[in-house]
C-alpha cells in the first residue's frame, strides 16, 4: 500500500488527475486530465512523465509557428504598403508633370493674348481696308481665351495661327505698317511666342502620354483607379494643317 500511496504521490506531483476505481493486480489505475481511457501506474508513470515533456515541447513549437507566421505576415503587409506607396508616388510625380507642362503653356497663350490687341491696334491705322483680316484675329483671341477642353483649345489655336499668318502675309502689301518700329517689334515678339508655344507644346504632349501610360499599365492601373486618376487628351494640331499645300505657277 505504501507503494502505491507512493505512485499516486508520484502521479499528483506530475500533474495527473488520479481516479483509484478499480485494482488489478496490485497496479493503481488512473486517468490524466488530458486522456480518455485508464492507464496503469506505476510501471507506464515513467512514460507518462516523458508524454508531457513532448507535449510541452509540442505546444512552445506552435507558439513558435505562430510567432513566424505573424512576423511573415508583417513582413508582407509591410512590403505591399510600401509598393503601394512607390507606384502612388509615381503616379503623382508624372500627374504634376503633365500640370506643370500645361502651365508653361499655359504663361505663352496669356503673354500671347495680351499682345494681340497691341498688334491689331497698330494695324488699324493703316490697314483700313483689311477689316475682316483683323476680325478673324479677334474672333480666334476670343476663342482661344474661352476655350475649356484640350480639343476646344487645339481648334482654337489653329484658328488663331491661321489668322496671324494671313494679317503678316497681307501686312507685305502696307509698305507703311511694315516700316513701323512698333508692328516690326509686336511681330518678332508674337512670332517668337508662337515658336516657343510650339516647342513646349511637343514637351506637354509627351507628358501627358508618360501619364496616360502610366495609367494603363499594370499594377498602376489599380491604383489609378482607386485614386479616380482620368485620362487627358494630347493637344492635337487642326486637321486643316495637315492637309497638302498648293502650288500654283503662273507663267
Amino acid at each position: 500500500m505504501a507503494a502505491t500511496g507512493g505512485a499516486k504521490d508520484r502521479c499528483r506531483a506530475a500533474g495527473f488527475n488520479l481516479r483509484s476505481t478499480e485494482r488489478q493486480r496490485g497496479a493503481v489505475w488512473y486517468r490524466p486530465f488530458f486522456y480518455g481511457r485508464y492507464c496503469a501506474t506505476p510501471c507506464t508513470l515513467p512514460f507518462r512523465t516523458i508524454h508531457l515533456i513532448f507535449l510541452k515541447g509540442g505546444l512552445d513549437m506552435i507558439s513558435t509557428t505562430a510567432t513566424v507566421v505573424m512576423v511573415v505576415f508583417l513582413f508582407l503587409l509591410l512590403a505591399f504598403i510600401l509598393y503601394f506607396v512607390n507606384i502612388y508616388n509615381g503616379l503623382v510625380t508624372v500627374k504634376n508633370n503633365a500640370d506643370k507642362s500645361w502651365s508653361n503653356i499655359d504663361v505663352l497663350l496669356k503673354q500671347r493674348h495680351d499682345e494681340l490687341p497691341k498688334l491689331v491696334a497698330v494695324c488699324e491705322r493703316y490697314m483700313k481696308h483689311e477689316a475682316q483680316t483683323l476680325e478673324k484675329v479677334i474672333q480666334a483671341r476670343s476663342m482661344m481665351a474661352g476655350a475649356q477642353t484640350m480639343h476646344e483649345r487645339g481648334q482654337a489655336e489653329g484658328i488663331l495661327t491661321g489668322a496671324l499668318k494671313s494679317l503678316f502675309a497681307v501686312s507685305e502689301n502696307y509698305p507703311e505698317l511694315k516700316a513701323d518700329k512698333r508692328f516690326g517689334q509686336l511681330q518678332s515678339r508674337i512670332t517668337e511666342l508662337e515658336n516657343e508655344i510650339a516647342d513646349r507644346r511637343e514637351f506637354f504632349n509627351e507628358s501627358v502620354n508618360i501619364y496616360n501610360i502610366c495609367l494603363e499599365k499594370i499594377p498602376d492601373v489599380f491604383v489609378a483607379r482607386l485614386l479616380n486618376y482620368q485620362s487627358r487628351e494630347l493637344w492635337q494640331i487642326n486637321p486643316k494643317d495637315r492637309e497638302d499645300v498648293e502650288i500654283a505657277f503662273s507663267y
